[in-house]
């Protein structure tokens, strides 16, 4: 049986990966491994964790590999669905979204405790221990190689599989966008410009309070999900809005300085929403595969590409549908599973 993974609940970025694999293998567990207490396990097969100071029972997990977690781990055929638990692996199969914590720019790499940065180093220096690893984008694969061949690091066999958004994802902005706004009290008058990320340096979101007085000159308003930005914003909603407010908005906005790939982007052109991104490595890839309905500028053209792109059409390559992702993954556990 295959037990996947997560650190986190089901609602973030991590939980949400690790929700999709669980959906393409019915007949697999999904665990949570909690890091934080605070966090909600509804949703999950089981839960391992320790009743009082779990943190500390992490790291006596770490140093002795005799704690709830490497138990749990043992001889059982594991995807863990980010490197936070590396440590427990012995085979299987992991998967590294990005380097952040290990980032050389400090702008990036600051956002994470210098605790964590400690730990993440740990957890990444036993990727050696897993049979498999798999990464979202070609940069992310260049990145782990460098780092790996920088620090003496023996590298499993490391595959590229792109992220994917699911079929219900896909939907029709023609005839649907006045009604959506009206029943979201959305302005009907006005052009709409979306963000869905956390406020964290990498994402570059400062940059929209440079922009926002020309966009507001413009007739545009701003629409932010999980931070504080816009003019309107939306913390910790389930995909039903999510996908409401994308149907609602006219462009997607990814001011990122740096990402291992970034899903909203696929997420916007499944509901038609053309896009607007930094020309980063990440969002050049994305581009490749789906180089309709993306505009890759630099900051100071931000405001002039918002204009463009609310006026163009854009649509998902099907390259990006669940479909390929879900097959790309049973060749793996089938190999491994033999």
């Amino acid at each position: 049986m295959l037990y996947i993974i997560s650190n986190s609940k089901l609602k973030s970025g991590i939980g949400r990966y690790a929700s999709r694999l669980h959906s393409y293998f019915p007949n697999s567990k999904l665990v949570l491994f909690r890091m934080k207490p605070w966090e909600e396990p509804d949703g999950f097969d089981e839960v391992v964790q320790y009743k009082y100071f779990n943190k500390l029972g992490i790291i006596y997990d770490l140093i002795t590999k005799r704690g709830k977690f490497s138990k749990f781990a043992s001889k059982k055929l594991l995807h863990l669905a980010s490197p936070d638990f590396f440590h427990v692996a012995n085979g299987g199969i992991g998967t590294v979204h990005d380097l952040f914590p290990l980032s050389e720019n400090t702008a990036v790499s600051s956002y994470y405790p210098f605790y964590y940065r400690l730990y993440f180093r740990h957890e990444i220096a036993h990727i050696k221990n897993l049979e498999v690893v798999v990464v979202p984008s070609f940069y992310t694969a260049r990145q782990l190689k460098r780092y790996a061949d920088e620090n003496g690091i023996e590298l499993p066999k490391v595959i590229v599989i792109h992220h994917s958004v699911p079929r219900s994802f896909i939907n029709e902005r023609d005839g649907n966008v006045m009604r959506i706004r009206e029943e979201l009290g959305l302005p009907k008058d006005k052009k709409i410009v979306i963000n869905v990320a956390h406020d964290e340096p990498r994402k570059g979101l400062s940059v929209i309070d440079k922009i926002r007085e020309e966009l507001h000159k413009l007739g545009f308003m701003i629409i932010t999900v999980n931070n504080k930005r816009g003019d309107k914003y939306f913390l910790g909603i389930d995909d039903e809005l999510l996908i409401k407010l994308y149907i609602a908005s006219d462009v997607y906005f990814a001011p990122s300085i740096d990402e291992g790939f970034n899903i909203p982007i696929i997420e916007a052109l499944a509901n038609s929403v053309p896009v607007v991104a930094r020309d980063i490595p990440a969002h050049r890839e994305i581009y490749s595969f789906n180089n309709g309905g993306i505009l890759l500028v630099r900051e100071e053209d931000f405001v002039p590409a918002i204009i463009k792109a609310s006026y163009m059409k854009a649509k998902l390559n099907e390259y990006f549908l669940e479909d390929r992702e879900r097959e790309e993954y049973k060749k793996i556990y089938a190999r491994l599973e033999a």
